[in-house]
């Protein structure tokens, strides 16, 4: 378990991971690589208002590429729609520190 800290950036949210972000990561060997990260996030959404914003974020490894299945909940009405948002994730390196990105997929 790598516990983490970080921050977002997005056009609908800017905030800070609150601490105890916690990555549980397993190898196994004969199945992918996982990772499954819990963490909320304190910021403001596009409005400017205050808000939280929890985010589940389950993966696998393959060929050294993550992919992940983000699951998202906040307590800010502007951003309820992303409870139930197709979306997608990946994990890169940038700079030497962690990217995680996560894609709001179009209906």
């Amino acid at each position: 378990m790598i516990r983490f800290h970080g921050r977002a950036e997005s056009d609908f949210f800017n905030g800070e991971i609150l601490p105890g972000g916690v990555d549980t990561q397993r190898e196994y060997r004969d199945k992918p690589f996982s990772l499954s990260a819990r963490y909320m996030l304190k910021g403001k959404d596009k409005d400017g208002k205050d808000c939280r914003l929890f985010i589940e974020n389950n993966g696998t490894a393959t060929d050294g590429v993550v992919t992940t299945s983000p699951i998202l909940v906040s307590d800010s009405p502007s951003l309820a729609w992303l409870e139930t948002a197709r979306t997608s994730g990946s994990i890169s390196d940038k700079n030497g520190e962690l990217l995680i990105t996560i894609q709001i997929e179009a209906d």
